[in-house]
């Protein structure tokens, strides 16, 4: 159970293709069956920076902190709300996006 769970958005909506028109979004059980070296692409593709400074700093401040990167990958509504349920932070961090435009 983490004090803080903090989430990136899910920049793709479930099934539409990306801006140059590639379909890159997976479902969980796609991803989990990924060799680690892509699961590491999907994390980084779009790292959330300001998300990343905010869990240092709630680290640092001695909180525990989960971080899941969304992007490009698509759970349902009801497993992103399973997870909260499942983690019952204290916090919950939202980020959005601002620089897809």
């Amino acid at each position: 159970m983490a004090d803080a769970l903090l989430l990136t958005p899910r920049e793709i909506a479930p099934g539409a293709p990306s801006i140059n028109n590639q379909n890159i979004t997976v479902t969980d059980e796609e991803y989990l069956r990924l060799p680690a070296a892509m699961r590491v692409f999907y994390e980084k593709v779009r790292e959330n920076l300001g998300l990343a400074c905010v869990t240092a700093h709630l680290r640092h401040a001695g909180f525990s902190v989960r971080m899941v990167n969304l992007h490009g990958r698509i759970p349902s509504d009801e497993a992103i709300i399973d997870m909260i349920r499942k983690e019952r932070p204290a916090l919950i961090g939202l980020s959005i996006m601002y620089d897809l435009h």
